[in-house]
């Protein structure tokens, strides 16, 4: 994932989150980290990563379980790598 694939997904459109694939994993960054974050008791698996430096940004990340997001979000643009969601609320 690619810091300014993630800055301007965050800043596009408040009412969507982003998702990045890594490694096999699924992660969130900022905004979209803190809005999954706050739903977390409805994820099976949620791990918060906190201080991960890019450039002196602090970057919030949280792994998600990436069965659970796609049946409680809706999806708006899939690609291999990045799943951009409707917010829920």
């Amino acid at each position: 994932m690619e810091s300014d694939d993630s800055f301007i997904c965050e800043s596009e459109n408040e009412q969507q989150v982003c998702i990045y694939e890594e490694e096999g994993h699924w992660y969130a960054y900022g905004r979209s980290a803190h809005i999954l974050r706050q739903l977390q008791n409805g994820f099976e698996k949620v791990k918060l990563f906190v201080n991960n430096t890019y450039d002196n940004v602090v970057i919030n990340r949280i792994e998600v379980d990436f069965r659970v997001i796609i049946e409680m979000f809706t999806i708006i643009l899939c690609s291999d790598s990045k799943l951009v969601l409707k917010c829920p609320y």
